[in-house]
């Protein structure tokens, strides 16, 4: 399929603040190349540009948590990731290299001429994710073909999946706001790690540990994929049969390098 005239996609990308790495600013310069331009708008998210990416005049306007401000970076783009895909739709992606951009724009534009809400890739079982409820946690393994994985989708605006997903992450902040301002991150990548281990004979053991940063413990309450993966993937299980038919796994785990934003050297990236 060649390339429509004028017509490129939204690509949406976020960083909260900090020192980049050399390899992080590598992946960046990916967005910038003139393959990438051809099919894509790159839209890169900071504090500083937000409030431009706030919808509040639609008629079906989900609001922006108050919350936000005391997340960690990380969970502040797994929001904001959820958020700008129901408002707006589009395409999600971490800040990795990018590859095979035609062979992404024309799978995209497919996408958008299908009846589809999602596009994504089928996830693998290392990647599953978490969830406080063990049963929970269970059912994801047990309907791991109803999921996909959380490096990069397409999404369409103002679709029920998006819609619920976001609501279930605001009714989450606000009914732990408190816990969360009075409990700042020390990291931008700072999680609660909680998660069920199976140990056997289908057995699991639950791990609670709050991880120290220098000298200082962490008390942030928020687990590593509360406000994405567990929450997606909770709405996709929850409502299997319905939804299933609006997720196209056409996608494959082709488009990043894996790995290529890994630091080659220890950098401070704390605000």
């Amino acid at each position: 399929m060649d390339i429509e005239s004028n017509k490129r996609f939204d690509i949406y990308i976020c960083w909260w603040g900090g020192k980049i790495t050399n390899t992080r600013k590598h992946c960046i310069d990916t967005f910038h190349s003139n393959e990438f331009k051809k099919y894509f708008n790159l839209h890169f998210v900071t504090h500083e540009n937000l409030k431009n990416y706030i919808v509040d005049t639609h008629e079906k306007t989900i609001k922006f948590s108050k919350c936000f401000e005391y997340l960690s970076p990380v969970h502040k783009a797994d929001y904001f990731m959820n958020y700008i895909g129901y408002h707006r739709g589009g395409f999600s992606t971490g800040i990795k290299k990018m590859k095979n951009l035609r062979k992404l724009y024309n799978k995209l534009i497919d996408f958008e001429n299908s009846d589809y809400y999602y596009l994504g890739y089928p996830i693998t079982k290392p990647y599953v994710p978490q969830h406080e409820q063990l049963e929970i946690y269970k059912n994801f393994h047990k309907n791991k073909d109803t999921l996909f994985g959380f490096g990069y989708w397409g999404v369409k605006k103002h679709n029920i999946i998006s819609k619920i997903i976001l609501e279930k992450n605001n009714k989450y902040l606000n009914e732990n706001f408190d816990l969360i301002k009075n409990n700042k991150w020390l990291h931008p990548r700072d999680n609660f790690n909680k998660q069920w281990k199976n140990i056997g004979n289908d057995k699991y053991k639950l791990i609670e540990e709050h991880y120290k940063w220098g000298d200082e413990v962490s008390t942030y309450p928020i687990t590593w994929a509360k406000l994405q993966g567990s929450t997606i993937s909770e709405t996709l299980v929850e409502n299997k049969k319905l939804y299933k038919k609006y997720i196209s796994f056409n996608l494959v785990n082709e488009y990043q390098i894996l790995g290529s934003h890994n630091p080659i050297e220890e950098v401070n990236i704390l605000n």
